[in-house]
């Protein structure tokens, strides 16, 4: 796949590509491929006219017959920080970027598919700390709003591998100011799945991952009639950093899925270098139901919570 940076091509004009000889090795119609001139322009193409939008609705959609304003997310997202309110609607599909919006907007990210748990309208990419350092630029998708962003029938997933990516978030939301709600969406990683801040609320979502895969400084983070399934041995779901005063992390009748072969645990502590005594270990379990032929056990047995570390307490 070839992608573009956006905003890169403008629009309604044409573009040729050129790829020197021994660049990309193989075949092309039973013929060794030997590259694309840049004075023949063999492969060559014309960019769309820019879309019109009328109103605060965006439509995506990646199939090249597509009459849709964008083919991209991002494209569509770009869009968006001019449009309050806006709700970009987003065709069944694959789509394979990155995402970010740094708006105090309120927006709405809709799939316009049917699946449960939004299977059918993916994004997904590979990204993380060994290639992107920084929580801001490893996410698959990076959103910060102080206003309400919502996301609803659709999958984000970093399809970076713990061992090459690191610690590679599927989402951050950064506003510690806002609200984010997400409906029938799933969220798919392996470290850090899930990093949030400000007031949250998961409905019927899914979220897998392994090491810290929900984490974050969320005033409250609601997950309510979810499935979450630890993908590997070891896995702890919940790293809380949150105020004393605050509910935290909540799993409220939720599945929780541990795999066959498999210990995994609720949560754990702030030790080691994230100690200090502004983070609270707020995490509630509430309801739950756990499935799957794994173990599940409390906190993480070299991370219990610190007791008496700063003015922290733990129930």
């Amino acid at each position: 796949y070839i992608v573009p940076h956006p905003g890169a091509l403008e629009y309604g004009k044409k573009y040729y590509v050129a790829i020197a000889n021994g660049i990309i090795t193989g075949t092309l119609n039973g013929k060794a491929f030997t590259g694309f001139s840049s004075d023949n322009k063999t492969w060559n193409f014309t960019t769309k006219q820019a879309p019109v939008v009328t109103g605060t609705t965006i439509t995506v959609d990646g199939a090249q017959s597509s009459k849709a304003h964008f083919r991209a997310v991002q494209a569509a997202l770009d869009y968006a920080t001019e449009i309050d309110n806006a709700v970009i609607e987003i065709q069944p599909g694959i789509y394979r970027e990155i995402l970010t919006y740094r708006k105090d907007n309120n927006l709405t990210l809709k799939g316009m598919g049917k699946a449960k748990y939004g299977t059918d309208v993916v994004i997904q990419y590979a990204n993380g700390e060994k290639q992107n350092s920084g929580t801001v630029m490893r996410a698959l998708a990076y959103l910060s709003s102080s206003k309400t962003v919502t996301l609803v029938n659709l999958t984000i997933k970093n399809t970076g591998d713990k061992p090459t990516y690191g610690q590679a978030e599927a989402l951050y939301f950064d506003g510690a100011a806002g609200n984010l709600i997400t409906k029938n969406s799933s969220f798919i990683s392996q470290q850090d799945t899930l990093q949030t801040k400000g007031k949250n609320w998961f409905y019927k979502c899914y979220v897998a991952g392994d090491t810290d895969f929900i984490w974050g400084y969320a005033t409250v983070a609601l997950f309510e009639d979810s499935k979450l399934h630890c993908v590997s041995d070891g896995s702890y779901i919940f790293h809380a950093r949150t105020q004393q005063a605050d509910k935290g992390y909540v799993l409220l009748n939720c599945e929780i899925e541990t795999d066959a072969g498999e210990t995994s645990y609720f949560a754990r502590g702030n030790n080691g270098s994230s100690t200090t005594s502004s983070y609270f270990n707020n995490v509630s379990v509430i309801n739950c139901t756990l499935t799957g032929a794994g173990t599940i056990k409390g906190w993480y047995d070299n991370d219990p919570p610190a007791e008496g570390v700063g003015t922290a307490t733990y129930g």
